[in-house]
């Protein structure tokens, strides 16, 4: 209910974002709040991605459980590093080195 009274009040599909508290009031009732309310940008047609055609080769990264596609297209730099072989031990500690000015 609350989706389609936002999604028609906004004229676009939306996405919420709630809390639930389970522990009963006097009146026998729990607790339902909203925390967030955007709209979903963009058309889903222009975001259609057929899995089975990527070369998952070339990917840098793909989720199967995430909200949906979109497009950002300001991005210049990507920093990539592989778990497997990031040691800890040959870098610097950024923290301390603020705390010390």
């Amino acid at each position: 209910m609350v989706l389609d009274i936002v999604k028609e009040a906004m004229g676009s599909p939306i996405e919420i974002e709630f809390a639930v508290d389970l522990t009963k009031d006097k009146d026998g009732k729990a607790s339902f709040y909203l925390l967030q309310i955007k709209p979903l940008i963009g058309n889903v047609d222009d975001y259609n991605l057929k899995l089975e055609e990527l070369d998952r080769n070339k990917l840098m990264l793909l989720s199967e459980m995430s909200m949906g596609n979109g497009l950002v297209d300001d991005v210049l730099d990507v920093i990539y590093i592989d778990p497997v072989l990031f040691r800890r031990d040959n870098s610097r500690n950024c923290f301390n080195n603020l705390k010390n000015k």
